[in-house]
């Protein structure tokens, strides 16, 4: 199973519902997709920064050491592009999937 590692803010100023929003990628991913919360003892290959709003505070250089590779969501921003919140899950599953498809390095 590949394992995704979430990384939550704070939520002290929330733009999107944070938990809702995994819930929901949850119900995208395949089987064979698992997702994973807390630190991990070695660094996820791929997870999600979960962040409520666009300040993004936790994308600091020691939470990015969690993982190899990983999506920004930053209020109903997805690696700081502009994203509809109604399609805000479907675009961080396309983002992830071209990360495990493609072996991209580090995104934004």
């Amino acid at each position: 199973m590949k394992q995704i590692g979430v990384k939550y803010c704070g939520g002290c100023n929330p733009e999107i519902h944070r938990r809702e929003l995994v819930d929901d990628l949850a119900l995208l991913f395949s089987e064979d997709w698992g997702l994973e919360t807390g630190d991990p003892s070695e660094p996820w290959d791929i997870a999600i920064l979960v962040c409520g709003c666009p300040v993004a505070c936790l994308d600091r250089p020691e939470t990015r050491a969690l993982a190899r590779k990983w999506v920004l969501v930053s209020g109903s921003m997805v690696d700081l592009h502009p994203v509809p919140m109604e399609r805000l899950a479907m675009v961080v599953a396309e983002k992830l999937q071209e990360l495990v498809s493609c072996g991209k390095g580090e995104s934004s």
